[in-house]
C-alpha cells in the first residue's frame, strides 16, 4: 500500500512539473511545444480539466495567429500587386491594413515611407508641370510663341506621357512657320 501511495505520489509530481513547463512555455507564447507538455499530463490524468482547457485554448490561438497570418500576407500580396501596377494609393491603404494587423512588422513600414515620398515626388512634379503649363498658355495668348514652346517643352520634360504640351508645341510652331511665310 505504501508502494502505491508512492507512485501516486511521483506520478503526480510528475504531473505537476509537467503543468509547471507547460505553463512556462504557455506564457512564453511557444504554444506547440506548451500543448505536447499539457497533452502528456493530460494522458496521466485524463479527468483532469486544467491541461485539457489549455489545449483548447492553445487551438483557439493557433488557429487566430494563421488566421491573422493569412489576412497579413493577404494585405501585404495585395500592397505589392499595386506597388507593381504603380497604383500607390491603393497600396499604400493595403500596407496601412497590414499594419492594423501587425503593428510591429518593418516591412509595410518601409513600403508606407516609400509610397508616401513617391506620392510626394509625385505631388511637387504635378505642381511644376502645372506652374509650366500656365506660363506657357499665358505667353501663348500674350502671343510670345517663343517662349510659350520653351514652357511648353519644360512642361513635355516634367510629364513625358502629357499630350497637351506636345500639341501646343506643335500648333505654335506651324503658327511661327506660318509667319515667317507670309514675311518672306
Amino acid at each position: 500500500c505504501k508502494d502505491k501511495l508512492g507512485q501516486a505520489a511521483a506520478l503526480r509530481a510528475q504531473y505537476d512539473a509537467l503543468i509547471l513547463a507547460a505553463d512556462g512555455l504557455f506564457n512564453s507564447k511557444s504554444y506547440a511545444e506548451s500543448k505536447g507538455k499539457y497533452q502528456q499530463a493530460l494522458a496521466m490524468f485524463p479527468q483532469e480539466t486544467y491541461p485539457a482547457q489549455r489545449i483548447a485554448e492553445i487551438d483557439r490561438l493557433l488557429k487566430e495567429m494563421a488566421d491573422k497570418d493569412a489576412l497579413y500576407q493577404q494585405y501585404i500580396k495585395s500592397g505589392d500587386q499595386f506597388f507593381t501596377a504603380q497604383n500607390y494609393n491603393s497600396s499604400l491603404d493595403q500596407f496601412k491594413l497590414a499594419l492594423t494587423v501587425k503593428p510591429n512588422e518593418e516591412y509595410p513600414k518601409q513600403k508606407i515611407a516609400e509610397i508616401e515620398a513617391l506620392l510626394m515626388q509625385f505631388a511637387e512634379k504635378g505642381r511644376l508641370y502645372q506652374e509650366a503649363i500656365q506660363y506657357a498658355d499665358k505667353s501663348r495668348d500674350d502671343k510670345v510663341y517663343e517662349l510659350a514652346i520653351t514652357k511648353y517643352q519644360e512642361a513635355s520634360t516634367i510629364k513625358p506621357q502629357e499630350k497637351y504640351p506636345k500639341d501646343q508645341i506643335k500648333l505654335l510652331q506651324d503658327i511661327l512657320k506660318g509667319a515667317a511665310a507670309t514675311q518672306a
